[in-house]
């Protein structure tokens, strides 16, 4: 719908997490980067910080 590659959200998710800005996000990095994949979405939220 955004028109952005699985891995542009894997990257920008991981970014925003580590920053602070949302949270509930488990990141499940696999060896080829391609795979690596987020939980389901209904357990992210914004932090106040976001």
């Amino acid at each position: 719908m955004l028109d952005v590659s699985n891995r542009q959200l894997y990257e920008t998710m991981k970014m925003l997490s580590e920053y602070g800005y949302v949270k509930g996000i488990e990141f499940m990095d696999v060896i080829s980067p391609e795979n690596s994949v987020l939980n389901h979405p209904r357990n992210w939220h914004i932090t106040s910080q976001g």
